[in-house]
Formats: C-alpha cells, structure tokens, sequence
C-alpha cells in the first residue's frame, strides 16, 4: 500500500512542532538544546529511511493526532479546570497576560486563591472577600489548609470582627511569614490571649509598599492604637526594588509576580545598571519568556520539570548527598543574579525605597488629631537565627543583614517609632531548646510547631512593649 504524501507532509510537520514545543518547555542550557537539534536530526533520518514501513508511518502520524488533541486540552485549561477541578492551573509559571487572564476566568477550587487589585493603587493587591484560601505548608499536600478570606481579603479567621467593631487596637502588616502557609497565622494565637483586639493585615507577597498601602487603607479607619509594621529581613528590600520597577513601567501588581518580565526590566534599567546582571544565555532567556506566554507551552513546562524531578529520584536518589548543614533564606535574597560587588547596592537601594514607603504612612498619621504608635518589627532571615547554630558563618551574609538591620533602627529611632527586633530572642530560644521552627523543605515560613514558638515570644514583646507605653501615659 503506497502511503499518500500529505501523510508524510503530516508527519514531518507534527514531529517539527512537537520538537519546538518540548524544546522550548524543556531547556535550561545551551548544552541541552544541542542534545535536542541532535535528537530532531536522529528523528528526521530515522523518519527518511523507514518512510516506507507503514506501521512506523502510522504510530508517527497517530503520536501527531494525540499532540493535537493534547493542545486543544491545553489551550482550554481554564475551562477544563472549572469543570473537573483539577487544581493543574494554580502550578503553571505563567506571564502577566496569561495570569490575569486566569486570574478572571478560573473560578473556585480549581485556584489556591483568587487576588484582586484594590484601593486606588495599582501595585496594591489582596486576596478577593468571601473566596477560599487553600496552602500546604512544606509542600506537602497531606497537610492542605484552607479556609475563607475575611470581609478586608485577608485570613482573619474571626470573619465579621472588622465589620462589627468601630474600634481595633492593634493592626498588623506582614508578607507570608506573618499571614501564615498552610495553617493559621500566629497573630491567631496571640488573638486567643486576652488583652489584644488585634486584626491581620499580612499576605505572601507583600512589600513594605504593601503593607503601608494596607494599614492605610483597612488600619486607619478603625482608630487604632498599635500599627505593627513587619520587615522581613529575607525579602523586603529586594521586593521594594521590584516595585520599583514595575511602578516606573506603569504595571499593575501582576507585574510582581512576574519574575522574567521584572528581570527584563532592571536590565534596561540605568539606576540598575551593574547591579543586576544577566543570569542567563540571551536565548535560553527567550525560550522561558515564550513558555510563560502560552498555555500549552506552560502546561508542557510543568510535566517536564515534574519528569525530570521523577527521573532524578528513580536514578539519581542514591547517589545524592545531602548537605551538611540546614539550608537557609540569607538576609537581602533577590529573585534575581545581583552582582556580587555590587549587593550593597542592591540593598541600599531597597532600604531607600522601603523608607520611602515608611515616610508616606509617617506623614498621613501626622495630621491625625488622635495618631497610633507604630512599632517597626524587625523579622529575621533563617541563617540570621541560625547561623553559627546549626549553619556555617557566612562574612558576607553577615555584613547584609548587619546593614539592613543597623539602617532600619537608625530610622526607627529617629522617626520615633518603638523597634521590636525578633532575632535576639529568637536566637536564644532555638539555641538553648534546639529546636528548628522551619520545614525540611521551606526555610521561608515557620511550622505549626515555628508558629507556636513565636507567636508566644512576640505575644511576650508586645505585652512589654504596650505596658512600658501605658504606664509612659
């Protein structure tokens, strides 16, 4: 039986655009796309000599006609996720387009959360009221936590507290570690304890122009008496950099969490010329932007880097060692390759911007007749509580959180804000009951059993703290 060109025509083109899907999905290095251009080649001649051999003929038009199939499954992802609820969405490396677009049109259980811009300021974001939340701390699905957002977008889990009182004396702003992953925040076991009415306003991603954005907005209203404005010492600084540099763009706050589009941007940047570098080959770098553009591609990017975790554990489980120490999030990390040289910079930068944000909210309590106290909280890095414990000491890493730590009490005293500083006590606590108050996976966020411990040591400096005020009064 003499097999019809078109077939052939089929065939050649399918296996071409199935190898640019897989490769624009699948590679890391300059190394791996040369292994790829050689496998295209192996196929091709191999396709050329048995093109006569009907079977190899039809299991390749067959592999052509499932791919098909597969991109029309992909490209109408969000439908399918709405219908089945499969939860593949929410783990998609996606752009800002595509995020938004998710963002509007997946609904339910089929997202970990759904996010809404808010409040007059495009880089201010929040989780949408009423909607469920749903994390696993330490990537571990077994342990799923999931409760609904709060009337202000937040995790309070006491809903209506904020609607229902005039009044709240304490408000709290913080990033991730202080909103909680996979479980309660530890603000909720500080509510437990008489004394406090208190009211979280801390959500992963933040900012300090976020969380000053926040307390403006939901804090100011209710006449507090205690504004807690958290600095996480891993992050802060980077991310006000990155607002930065969205805001210069004219981008909303999907810009944040767009890591290649970011990257872009401080590398046309002058003020950042230098200090960002390029961390990547120009066209391994246009190969991950076009995979994030894409549903297909985006979806072929999550099973292949599911494949090659899978792989590694079947092959190379054995041979891995673990290291010797804990791993750790050191002070001023960046999502991006800042040059080693220039990191003071990078920091300074970030600290600058973060004041900035510090004196907007200064300024706006000023003109209040009855003004809040601020207490600026300074939370630390894991190698910061741990280092010489159970890490290695590390110069450089020392010499960052030395500068972000000295900058932010400089500030804090002379803006007459009361400085709570985390790390002393929280050094001595884990040294002495050597306990370690993170996850085997995630050294950014505390455990249940983290949470517990330092929601007791700050229920502890803040009950100091208030009391050394009240009798000041």
């Amino acid at each position: 039986m003499k097999i019809p060109k078109l077939i052939h025509w089929i065939n050649t083109i399918g296996g071409f655009f199935i190898w640019i899907v897989l490769t624009i999905s699948f590679i890391e290095s300059i190394n791996q796309l040369v292994i790829l251009v050689i496998l295209l080649c192996l196929y091709l001649i191999f396709y050329y000599f048995l093109r006569k051999s009907e079977s190899v003929v039809m299991a390749n038009f067959l592999s052509v006609f499932i791919f098909l199939f597969y991109i029309l499954f992909a490209q109408s992802l969000v439908y399918v996720e709405n219908a089945l609820k499969l939860g593949i969405v929410r783990n998609l490396n996606l752009d800002s387009r595509l995020l938004k677009y998710v963002n509007e049109n997946v609904k339910g259980s089929a997202r970990n959360d759904t996010f809404e811009s808010c409040c007059g300021d495009p880089l201010f974001y929040r989780r949408t009221p009423g909607t469920m939340h749903r994390n696993a701390f330490d990537t571990n699905q077994k342990n799923l936590y999931s409760t609904v957002v709060d009337e202000t977008g937040y995790l309070n889990t006491n809903r209506g507290f904020y609607s229902s009182n005039e009044q709240i004396d304490i408000f709290v702003s913080g990033d991730s570690v202080f909103q909680g992953l996979g479980g309660p925040s530890l603000i909720k076991e500080i509510k437990e304890k008489e004394g406090f009415s208190i009211w979280n306003l801390s959500t992963g991603g933040y900012s300090p122009r976020q969380k000053v954005k926040a307390l403006e907005t939901f804090a100011l209203p209710k006449k507090p008496k205690w504004l807690i404005l958290e600095f996480y010492s891993g992050n802060d600084s980077s991310e006000a950099n990155e607002d930065e540099i969205c805001a210069e763009q004219g981008d909303d706050y999907l810009c944040r969490f767009n890591i290649p589009e970011m990257n872009k941007l401080f590398l046309k940047s002058s003020k950042y010329d230098g200090i960002v570098v390029s961390a990547q080959n120009i066209v391994i770098a246009k190969t991950k932007n076009l995979s994030r553009s894409n549903l297909t591609l985006a979806l072929t990017s999550f099973i292949t880097s599911r494949a090659k975790v899978l792989l590694k554990k079947m092959f190379f489980q054995k041979t891995l060692q673990l290291p010797e120490s804990k791993p750790f999030v050191g002070p001023g990390y960046s999502h991006f390759k800042v040059d080693s040289k220039n990191y003071d910079k990078w920091i300074s930068n970030g600290l600058e911007n973060t004041f900035q944000s510090y004196r907007q909210l200064l300024s706006r309590l000023a003109s209040m007749p009855q003004k809040p106290q601020v207490i600026l909280l300074y939370n630390p890095s894991s190698y910061e509580i741990y280092n010489g414990i159970e890490i290695e000491r590390d110069k450089e890493l020392e010499r960052r959180a030395s500068l972000q730590f000295e900058a932010l009490k400089k500030f804090a005293d002379e803006n007459q804000m009361i400085f709570i500083n985390l790390l002393t006590p929280l050094r001595r606590i884990v040294k002495n009951e050597k306990v370690w108050i993170y996850g085997e996976k995630d050294v950014y966020h505390w455990s249940p059993m983290g949470t517990k411990v330092v929601s007791k040591l700050l229920y502890e400096e803040l009950k100091q703290v208030i009391m050394q005020n009240l009798v000041k009064e």
